[in-house]
């Protein structure tokens, strides 16, 4: 539920006191400054909202492989420049990793289902997403203000597009989807980049 100790390098055991550790409770970690690692052992299966939210020195993350739950923006604002989400993961959470302004390249593991409401906003040095093949539904604003994403492939399981879901990716040229799209939703009154080209859409 909370963490007062100075070492900046994190180990979550699987029990302490000989009862087993699930979860990571909400704000459990909020805005420590002295993390620079943390290893999430296999026993946790959920992490709370805004458990790590600004961490902004923590560049060292490792999740189990038994989390399923990780919920919003347990990582936003937080100095990691590489994230792998294990398979056992099934949604994004919404602000997940939001402003994560370090952060270069995305694993995202098959058991992921949908990707949250923005997720990865302000993710500006973001250059790779590695999506993983069952990805169903992408929701507003997940990438934008994603600056350096310049090609994006997603998997043919994607058939649901939020609003705005690449706005403001200014150097994005290239978007490869699946023929199991069926939903693209409306931007909002923000520019649009696809393919190389803006598109105002909404209020003008």
């Amino acid at each position: 539920m909370g963490y007062t100790g100075q070492i900046g390098d994190v180990n979550i055991p699987g029990n302490i006191n000989g009862m087993p550790v699930t979860r990571i409770e909400a704000l459990a970690f909020w805005q420590n400054r002295k993390l620079h690692s943390v290893t999430i052992g296999n026993s946790v299966t959920t992490i709370g909202n805004f458990a790590f939210h600004g961490c902004f020195a923590l560049t060292d993350l490792t999740i189990g492989t038994n989390v399923t739950t990780i919920e919003k923006s347990a990582f936003g604002f937080c100095g990691m420049t590489n994230i792998s989400i294990p398979y056992s993961v099934t949604n994004i959470g919404d602000y997940l990793f939001a402003h994560c302004q370090n952060l270069t390249s995305v694993k995202i593991g098959d058991g992921v289902k949908s990707i949250g409401v923005e997720a990865f906003n302000m993710c500006t040095n973001l250059t790779t997403v590695d999506f993983g093949n069952n990805i169903l539904s992408i929701r507003d604003k997940a990438f934008s203000s994603c600056w350096n994403l310049t090609s994006v492939s997603l998997p043919t399981s994607v058939t649901n597009f939020g609003r705005s879901v690449f706005a403001y990716c200014v150097h994005l040229t290239n978007v490869v989807a699946g023929s199991g799209v069926t939903n693209i939703g409306i931007g909002d009154s923000g520019w649009t980049n696809y393919s190389g080209h803006f598109y105002r859409i909404g209020s003008p």
